[in-house]
């Protein structure tokens, strides 16, 4: 009997299990239905295809803009605040392409940090004066957050925006390369008259075009009449034409200088130069030969120094010969056509083998040029030209 109640006990907990099985599995399945019925997807009307594509659309565009921000931060804005503060010097759209910012640096620690081979023009009181390095795109513009904004923006002070300052060092430092402009102080004797500098973007060029408004040269043969007139337009001219009075210094020569007088122009004196120089060419080589024969001056490697020198100009040979010597260059292989007897007798006691051609040099001026160009320039410039003559024909 106890067997019977305990297969009875088995058997009912079975039923109730299968039962209770049975009845998970139909909720699971219930619930699964109404699920997946519930998330089909819906029909895709017109209406809302014409929504969903405005949608793309507009993310692609801010996703665009946020590139195209993010690509130019460097040089468009880099600290917040008003639209004047950030301002660029250089409008990007305009001047961009060719000017990305400015800077100063001191002139005296630019000159004193590059040696670019010209006098320094010193005004007393401008001991502060600046150069102003400007940059032809971003690659160019120096690092650090805040110098990088000034370079763009400049500077505020006072309320006042001014161009940055900042050191040479600093100002060049991604500079590969450095394109240097002189202008004329401003100067009551040789500049006060209005001139502007004009910076355009367009084929690499290192002339300067230099225009003024002054007459048509070719219509106007007298100087004295080659005048400024600001009524007249801007007109291209000579490099080196005077500013205050309109004058080119590199006029064409002239046969005469006064025809009814018969006094000789600039190409009649030179006619006569060359004349001199031709019936004395062969005498002068003679020469030559023997003073490089009897001073050693060729050496082993067949090089020879030449030089000419004036009075005018005498210093300048000295510290030469001086800082040579000092630092232990050998001057021996120099030659000097010294132009008067004074710059002869001075190079001789310093060492150096001259040879004095009074037939072709003794009418030269002994004394030093004022400006460039001047007459005195102009006829030194015969006794380089003629001394290299004499020496390819001697070497011939």
């Amino acid at each position: 009997m106890a067997g019977r109640g305990i297969n009875r006990i088995v058997l009912c907990i079975m039923l109730l299990m299968i039962c209770a099985a049975s009845f998970y599995s139909g909720y699971i399945n219930s619930v699964n239905e109404d699920v997946f019925e519930k998330c089909s997807d819906p029909e895709t009307t017109p209406d809302l295809q014409a929504l969903i594509n405005a949608r793309v659309k507009e993310e692609i565009q801010k996703s665009s803009g946020h590139a195209k921000r993010k690509s130019r931060r460097k040089i468009s804005s880099l600290n917040e605040g008003t639209s004047d503060e950030n301002e660029s010097i250089f409008p990007r759209r305009s001047t961009g392409n060719f000017a990305a910012g400015l800077l100063r640096v001191s002139k005296a620690e630019l000159l004193r940090e590059y040696d670019f081979g010209v006098p320094n023009r010193h005004k007393p009181g401008e001991d502060d004066m600046d150069a102003m390095i400007m940059y032809n795109h971003a690659g160019a513009l120096p690092p650090g957050r805040t110098l990088l904004h000034e370079a763009i923006h400049g500077r505020s002070e006072n309320g006042n925006k001014v161009i940055a300052n900042a050191t040479v060092s600093d100002a060049l430092s991604k500079c590969d390369a450095m394109n240097v402009i002189f202008m004329p102080l401003r100067d009551s004797s040789t500049n006060d008259f209005p001139e502007c500098y004009v910076m355009i973007s367009d084929f690499y060029s290192y002339h300067i075009n230099r225009w003024m408004r002054l007459p048509d040269f070719d219509k106007v043969p007298k100087s004295k009449d080659r005048v400024l007139n600001h009524q007249l337009p801007l007109r291209h001219v000579g490099r080196i034409t005077l500013p205050t009075k309109g004058i080119d210094e590199l006029d064409v020569p002239q046969l005469w200088d006064d025809f009814k007088k018969r006094k000789k122009g600039f190409l009649f004196e030179h006619m006569d130069i060359v004349q001199t120089y031709l019936e004395h060419v062969d005498s002068v080589l003679n020469d030559l030969k023997k003073i490089l024969h009897e001073r050693s001056v060729i050496k082993s490697d067949n090089t020879v120094i030449v030089m000419t020198v004036n009075q005018g100009q005498s210093e300048l040979f000295t510290n030469f010969i001086c800082s040579a010597k000092r630092r232990g260059l050998d001057t021996t292989s120099i030659l000097l056509f010294p132009t008067d007897i004074e710059s002869k007798t001075l190079a001789e006691g310093l060492g150096i083998a001259t040879y004095y051609d009074e037939k072709n040099f003794g009418r030269l001026p002994s004394g030093e040029a004022k400006v460039y160009g001047d007459p005195i320039f102009c006829q030194m410039m015969f006794a380089k030209v003629g001394r290299p003559t004499f020496d390819e024909a001697l070497f011939l």
